[in-house]
């Protein structure tokens, strides 16, 4: 009985000891301003990530772009998406997934989302918690957010935004922030008699969402993006 509660503690601790490892560099592996060549071939070596073939079928075709602050002139943006591998460990989430977002060939953009099944609140807040510690400590500046729901207004969930240089510095630089929040999740479902579909109050499940912008060596501002 000894040996095996003395195995348990050890099993434990490898997990613990294996999440406290994660580092900036291991939730965001490669850096902004790559092409996406680069990215592909980077990934494809990288044990942590799969391809989403078939949202990489569906979703990754070129768009051309045009914004009024670039007077006429346009960029073109793609994106790929990837999935976690199991051996991926700084997320606890049962779906875990990212999309890499290109313009003119350069990475600026990185988003990630983590699902948690609605009876594991807990494990989301405990991982939204870990992560916020690693961006603090990269990211020095930062406040509070809410997450309201676009139509109601209702909450929906918090987080926190963060920037490498002070409020006062910003303007002098392109837009280069993440921001990570949880939010529920409610279920859809049909209505009655209809081909429409409505949000109920049940929670479905809870998400973490991490974006990160680096407009840096690119055409787009803080304007439009």
């Amino acid at each position: 009985m000894t040996k095996i509660k003395y195995s348990i503690i050890i099993f434990i601790s490898i997990i613990f000891n294996t999440r406290a490892q994660c580092k900036f560099e291991d939730i965001f592996p490669v850096e902004f301003g790559c092409s996406k060549f680069k990215v592909i071939t980077l990934m494809s070596t990288n044990n942590n990530f799969k391809e989403d073939t078939e949202a990489n079928r569906y979703k990754s075709s070129p768009i051309v772009k045009q914004y009024d602050y670039l007077k006429g002139d346009s960029v073109t943006k793609i994106s790929l998406y990837y999935n976690y591998t199991e051996s991926e460990n700084c997320f606890h989430g049962i779906k875990k997934n990212v999309v890499f977002d290109f313009v003119d060939d350069k990475l600026y953009q990185i988003r990630i989302s983590i699902y948690f099944p609605k009876t594991n609140f807990s494990e989301c807040i405990e991982n939204y918690n870990n992560l916020v510690s690693i961006f603090k400590a990269k990211l020095p500046f930062y406040y509070n957010t809410i997450s309201e729901n676009s139509e109601t207004k209702e909450q929906i969930g918090e987080g926190m935004k963060f920037y490498p240089t002070s409020e006062k510095n910003r303007n002098n630089i392109k837009t280069n922030n993440l921001l990570i929040d949880y939010n529920i999740k409610y279920k859809v479902e049909k209505l009655f008699n209809s081909s429409n579909y409505s949000m109920t109050n049940n929670v479905d499940e809870y998400v973490i969402e991490i974006n990160y912008v680096n407009l840096n060596d690119t055409k787009l501002t803080g304007k439009g993006f």
